[in-house]
């Protein structure tokens, strides 16, 4: 057999390959389309796009890559419609299933916020993003069953809000890490100590006699940068009286917000209204 003779049936194969791919796709995206479409618009864009990869490659002949485009045409039209139906049932279902958390939320989808949680649905690959604040802090991600994503947002603000909680001795912990993060930086006593800085001695302060006597992973209780800022918020209490010294947190500079580590959003209500804040201080009252 000639090099000719072998391109050639190489070419072919080829192109058998690619057809049978695409009758494979076409006919999973016919099959979906059948029933409850707005269901799977998933499946069915994963196929769309695997063809759109496809004519990009420029595997099919002509005739076949003009035929392809216009059917995908037609089918982007449907997802469209489809997309907006899937709204509205994912509306109607996400309602009943926050009700019965008593949870409200506010917005038009893609995009809703309960409380101080941002929630985004992304319908086409079927799944949520869950954040703290204005898409600050990610919490978690899962896909669109709207019963599991009620309970374990009930679940993630229970954790965040009903823990216990006392002025005093968060003060007074947030006075100790302050000093310590203020002494390792270099820095005196009421100057503006970087908010990450503190936090990092106060998550350790903070944990049990446990984890003093042996700081291993199985001993730490989790504190990171969500429970710091809502205890911030929660915090009514803003002086040490037997220090003498007044808390203030210092609001965040343009120049702070670039980047994540440089400051911590704080709600200022319930509502998800807050504040970035970048520094903290002790001065003497």
């Amino acid at each position: 057999m000639s090099n000719n003779e072998k391109e050639l049936l190489k070419i072919l194969s080829q192109k058998k390959k690619a057809l049978t791919t695409l009758r494979k796709s076409i006919q999973r995206i016919e099959k979906l389309s059948m029933s409850e479409p707005s269901n799977s618009l998933h499946k069915i864009n994963l196929e769309v796009d695997k063809i759109k990869k496809m004519i990009g490659q420029k595997t099919l002949d002509d005739f076949v890559t003009k035929e392809v485009k216009e059917y995908i045409q037609t089918k982007e039209s449907q997802i469209s419609y489809w997309r907006e139906e899937a709204k509205k049932t994912l509306g109607l279902r996400l309602k009943e299933a926050f009700q019965k958390y008593n949870l409200e939320w506010e917005g038009v989808l893609p995009d809703i916020r309960i409380k101080f949680y941002k929630l985004h649905f992304d319908l086409d690959g079927n799944k949520v993003d869950v954040w703290y604040g204005p898409k600050q802090e990610k919490l978690f991600s899962m896909r669109l069953l709207p019963e599991k994503i009620a309970q374990k947002l009930y679940d993630v603000d229970t954790q965040i809000t009903k823990k216990r909680f006392d002025d005093k001795s968060f003060l007074s912990y947030l006075w100790k890490s302050y000093k310590l993060a203020a002494f390792s930086n270099h820095q005196n006593i009421g100057d503006p100590v970087k908010i990450s800085h503190v936090l990092l001695y106060f998550a350790t302060l903070i944990q049990n006699k446990k984890f003093q006597i042996d700081p291993v992973k199985s001993n730490y209780s989790d504190y990171g940068r969500v429970f710091f800022s809502y205890d911030l918020y929660r915090l009514k209490e803003r002086r040490l009286e037997e220090e003498n010294m007044e808390l203030e947190l210092k609001i965040a500079t343009r120049a702070y917000t670039e980047r994540r580590e440089d400051f911590l959003w704080v709600p200022s209500n319930e509502k998800g209204d807050g504040s970035y804040f970048s520094h903290v201080v002790f001065r003497r009252c």
